[in-house]
């Protein structure tokens, strides 16, 4: 099966004529106007916004903070608390095995 779907710019176009007629609803009553000339009407103004790229700027946003804060977060855990400990735990074994070397050598 073939999904054959309206291309972006239909589906724009029918919400344009949806946002047309919902901003003139009100003088459809007081006009003579028809749905057919509303359509044909370019000097609409539109209550909001259209959305264009906001998905991919969004995305593209969203993954940098949460790379770079994932980043900065395991920098932290690394060199903060990671390497201290092993630093430490290193040292004591050092420490242990030149007492035990200290003592074989008497």
């Amino acid at each position: 099966a073939i999904n054959i779907s309206p291309s972006p710019a239909v589906i724009n176009l029918e919400l344009l004529d949806h946002i047309e007629i919902l901003s003139t609803s009100a003088t459809l009553e007081r006009s003579a106007s028809s749905p057919e000339q509303l359509r044909t009407n370019k000097s609409v103004t539109m209550a909001v916004q259209p959305i264009i790229g906001m998905l991919r700027r969004n995305l593209v946003l969203d993954l940098s903070i949460a790379l770079g804060s994932g980043f900065v977060m395991a920098n932290f855990f690394w060199y903060g608390f990671h390497m201290p400990r092993t630093n430490a735990r290193d040292n004591y074994y050092i420490k242990l095995e030149e007492e035990r070397a200290a003592q074989k050598n008497e």
